[in-house]
């Protein structure tokens, strides 16, 4: 089987790691970051990194720079990170990557030279190449693996079929500033983070507006997303410096996090989705329980976030920022939840 000449047959999976205990309350989530509160710097970067992903069975861990570069790291069972693949340069910052739903090898990288490329994390070249009309911020894929949402600097989304490696005839033009993208579970709908507050959402299979959410104050922008994986919860951060919680189904905001002073760049969902991380230049990384909103830890360091994202499978974060040190910025990136 075969993505456009891309080798996706199955590889090797390494020795599966220990899972932690499920975290069913509050009190035991707590009490296992006070277990585990330890972070470690990973060897899978250069410079300012403002994107991170783990693919879909969290044996590697995907970097983008801003310098042009994808990194790409293997992740060992006791969540070693090191640095196994770097791309050819992108000519301009790597904005946003995405792995495959189901293939562990493919990678989608979306920056700023015009170009949405595909990478097998086996071969340094892209596999595929579009070239776009503008920059580009944004990529996700579809659950199913066929699709590709993207986000241009024109504020439009489209739609790539990754078999083929070409635009659907499908455009959505917004009149507010696009944010990020994210696909429901069923891949059927589109949830677009906008300007004013909003959250639009999409049919993916025309990318017709169906409808639209003022979720935060008109004088903000929503700015990050994240789906939990069983599809019920949909994350949202904005400038107003709140996270809003959504019930996808009926589309009801069922609480709100409020401990940040900054924008929210960046939230992501552990794989139970029973905890949201959340990201601002604020000097700590929240993270809250999703069913009342409540403070689980507070990851605090001497420095702004620019992204946090859970492991598939494990109560482990990837966070990426920047440290001043001498009036310049020393970019990192970590992962926490380790055995302290």
């Amino acid at each position: 089987m075969s993505t456009n000449g891309i080798v996706t047959n199955s590889v090797k999976k390494e020795k599966a790691e220990k899972r932690p205990p499920k975290l069913y309350t509050l009190r035991a989530a707590s009490d296992h970051f006070e277990k585990n509160s330890r972070s470690r710097n990973v060897d899978c970067g250069r410079g300012i990194t403002r994107t991170l992903a783990w693919n879909v069975d969290g044996t590697k861990l995907a970097a983008g720079s801003q310098d042009g570069y994808l990194l790409v790291g293997g992740v060992d069972s006791g969540f070693r990170v090191h640095s196994n693949f770097q791309s050819t340069n992108h000519g301009d910052e790597v904005h946003s990557i995405s792995f495959h739903p189901k293939l562990p090898n493919i990678v989608a990288s979306a920056s700023g030279n015009k170009s949405i490329n595909l990478w097998d994390v086996r071969v340094t070249k892209a596999a595929s190449t579009l070239n776009t009309k503008t920059g580009n911020l944004f990529c996700t894929w579809s659950p199913c693996g066929n699709y590709l949402a993207y986000t241009g600097k024109d504020d439009r989304v489209r739609i790539l079929d990754t078999r083929t490696f070409t635009d659907l005839d499908l455009v959505y033009s917004s009149k507010l500033q696009i944010w990020d993208v994210a696909f429901d579970s069923t891949g059927e709908l589109l949830f677009v983070a906008a300007a004013t507050g909003k959250i639009n959402i999409l049919k993916s299979q025309d990318l017709k507006l169906l409808q639209s959410r003022q979720a935060h104050s008109t004088g903000s922008n929503c700015m990050s997303f994240a789906m939990s994986r069983d599809g019920n919860q949909l994350a949202c951060g904005a400038s107003d410096a709140l996270i809003s919680l959504w019930n996808v189904d009926d589309m009801s905001c069922e609480r709100c996090i409020g401990r940040f002073d900054w924008p929210v760049r960046s939230v992501s969902f552990t794989h139970d989705g029973r905890m949201l991380a959340g990201a601002s230049e604020d000097h700590h990384i929240d993270i809250a329980w999703t069913d009342t909103a409540e403070r689980v830890y507070e990851l605090k360091h001497d420095a702004e976030t620019f992204c946090v994202t859970w492991h598939p499978t494990n109560y482990v974060l990837a966070y990426s920022g920047a440290e001043q040190s001498g009036g310049r910025e020393k970019p990192f990136i970590k992962v926490f939840g380790l055995h302290s």
